[in-house]
């Protein structure tokens, strides 16, 4: 998607006339079209995952169409968490690698008042009064009984936490932590359940918070009756690395990453994950203090370990991930509180043939929304199913939502759409499965309190900066923070339907489909893909050998290691005549070893944007 504008745009049902497929090569843009909006149902799928990719089909529809509008909240945002208090003020986290030691993260807090017209940054306590120079893992959440909104940023070995009552006018803080490894953290506010032991909440907060977090060895959570300000640890791990020697799991593919946390009406917690490979979901009925596990499927085998899991009103509990095989989208449901689950459907929608890390939200009993990123890109294999396209590598994706107002029917209805122009991506090449270039490894979507429509977060990593937006041969590796707000369309919460804006009332600068305005480029740094790194294990360290040919002067690479999506530890240099060194000491209680790994690149250089890479480490 292209460069920030003042306002909103709109992506309706009429849209920007399907690309022209010109005389010569087939390009990997004009192969593909987002589809706009669709009904459509999906597909059961019994047993094993079929050989041949299921498909959805497409159904009549007369009521009112899906419609979304984007904005840009003016600043950069991998893994981005959205909320929206009771007033109505939306939230987004964004970090970025900008951080006072180049190449190192930091989090900011940026939110609207108006629906997404504008947007500005508010500043939690522990952005400038803790003294950290780097925070992680951005995290927000919206207390959906009081519209507290909670902010989260993580440390490694414990997280800040701030709050705000008065849609970030003050905030208040407080430290929390699961002992140990703290990683990949999720937080989550819902009524206790009954019987449950002292501390209990009280009228001032009614609500238990709980924070759970990857430990490496397991998943652990920590809770707070006091709205915030003290946590205790809940009680035994919801997964285990090793696994739990249940049917299916896999144990080569066993971790302690996991989803984000929901909860239900009467004091049940759900934590899902593509644990041992299976979609599983971790049940507590006791506040956290012991689990239980369902497996939702045996057979449909998950690409990733960040699977969702939302609970309506009503206390049905929807599921999804995407498969293993295929990479399309499935929901099942369970409507006696997770103990059964309905058979797998398939629903992404007709004409998207891939899909990564989908995310989903509910509202009153068969209400649900999705966001997600996919592509109508079909790649090309060979005779032994291995990827064989030159396209494949500039492929574009678009940010999508579906949603249905009844996932209970044994054949629900779904309508879909995308954000933003439809000849302009979101991300290019290669997206999962789990981390996908500047997005990282999720998304966020949540139904609004006040309107009940739903917001999703989404990551713009195909830009003008990058020379991405509409042309074959470049990389998505920006990372512009993007919220994309429902306008048209079936209500979440509350009777009725949103009618589109008509187009004489749209903000200043927005468009009913087409292509994104014209932005000049700003200046790059030199590409991450061109660093040479050999790397080779010291004590407790790794001291990496840094290389960037031609690299002028200023120009500073960071690094972040990753064992699987583990970030181990991380180091940056400022360049001289090209090269550097880099010690990498991992995180309290990781050990960097010898072996193969990832690192995640990344390129600064004063008055340009960074670039980033991918790249596989093997550290001897």
């Amino acid at each position: 998607m292209g460069q920030a504008v003042s306002g909103r745009r709109i992506a309706g049902v009429v849209l920007a006339a399907s690309i022209a497929i010109g005389a010569g090569a087939v390009t990997a843009e004009a192969a593909t079209d987002p589809k706009g909006f669709q009904a459509y149902q999906g597909v059961r799928v019994a047993g094993e995952n079929p050989k041949l990719p299921p498909t959805s089909s497409p159904v009549a529809y007369s009521g009112s169409p899906l419609v979304l509008s984007h904005s840009y909240i003016g600043r950069d945002a991998a893994e981005p968490m959205i909320a929206v208090d009771d007033a109505g003020v939306v939230f987004m986290s964004a970090g970025a690698f900008d951080a006072a030691i180049p190449g190192l993260a930091r989090q900011e807090l940026r939110r609207s008042k108006n629906n997404g017209q504008t947007w500005d940054s508010v500043q939690a306590p522990f952005f400038s009064g803790a003294g950290e120079t780097t925070t992680l893992d951005p995290y927000v959440w919206a207390d959906p009984a009081t519209g507290r909104t909670f902010a989260v940023t993580l440390l490694g070995a414990g997280s800040y936490l701030a709050w705000t009552d008065d849609g970030g006018e003050t905030f208040d803080e407080s430290a929390l932590s699961s002992p140990g490894v703290n990683d990949h953290q999720s937080l989550t506010t819902h009524k206790p359940p009954a019987n449950l032991a002292p501390p209990v909440p009280t009228d001032a907060f009614p609500n238990l918070v709980y924070y759970c977090v990857n430990q490496v060895s397991d998943v652990r959570c920590s809770r707070s009756a006091d709205g915030g300000k003290n946590f205790l640890p809940s009680g035994g791990p919801a997964y285990t690395q090793a696994g739990e020697g249940e049917e299916g799991q896999n144990p080569g593919s066993c971790s302690a990453l996991h989803g984000h946390l929901t909860g239900d009406n009467e004091g049940r917690i759900f934590l899902p994950a593509g644990h041992c490979g299976l979609p599983t979901v971790a049940i507590s009925e006791d506040a956290g203090a012991t689990w239980k596990r369902r497996i939702i499927s045996t057979k449909l085998r998950s690409a990733t370990t960040h699977t969702a899991v939302a609970v309506d009103k009503a206390d049905n509990i929807y599921y999804t991930w995407f498969d293993r095989t295929h990479k399309l989208m499935y929901l099942s449901v369970s409507t006696d509180h997770g103990d059964t689950w309905s058979e797998p459907n398939m629903i992404t929608p007709p004409g998207v043939y891939e899909v990564n890390f989908p995310m989903i939200t509910a509202g009153e009993a068969g209400r649900i929304a999705i966001t997600f990123p996919g592509t109508t890109y079909k790649t090309k294999k060979n005779a032994e199913g291995v990827v064989d396209d030159d396209m494949a590598s500039v492929r574009p994706w678009f940010s999508y939502v579906v949603m249905s107002t009844n996932a209970l029917d044994p054949n629900p209805t779904f309508l879909s759409n995308t954000a933003g122009p439809r000849n302009d991506p979101v991300h290019r090449g290669n997206c999962g499965p789990g981390r996908c270039g500047g997005m990282f490894d999720f998304l966020d979507i949540v139904v609004s309190p006040t309107d009940g429509s739903f917001w999703a977060s989404a990551t713009d990593t195909c830009t003008a900066s990058n020379g991405c937006s509409d042309a074959d041969g470049s990389s998505g590796n920006d990372a512009e923070g993007v919220a994309v707000h429902q306008v048209g369309g079936p209500k979440l919460i509350g009777p009725g339907a949103f009618g589109p804006p008509p187009v004489g009332t749209m903000t200043p600068g927005a468009t009913v489909g087409g292509p994104a305005p014209a932005v000049a480029p700003t200046p790059s740094a030199p590409s991450a893909r061109k660093v040479t790194l050999k790397c080779k294990r010291s004590g407790k360290t790794a001291k990496c050998a840094v290389r960037l040919k031609g690299a002028p002067g200023g120009t500073t690479v960071a690094l972040r290691l990753f064992k699987g999506q583990t970030l181990l530890g991380g180091g940056s240099t400022k360049l001289s005549k090209g090269r550097g060194t880099i010690r990498i000491k991992g995180k309290k209680g990781l050990r960097i070893k010898k072996g193969a790994y990832k690192v995640l690149i990344t390129v600064g250089r004063r008055g340009a944007s960074p670039t980033r890479a991918d790249k596989k480490l093997r550290i001897r």
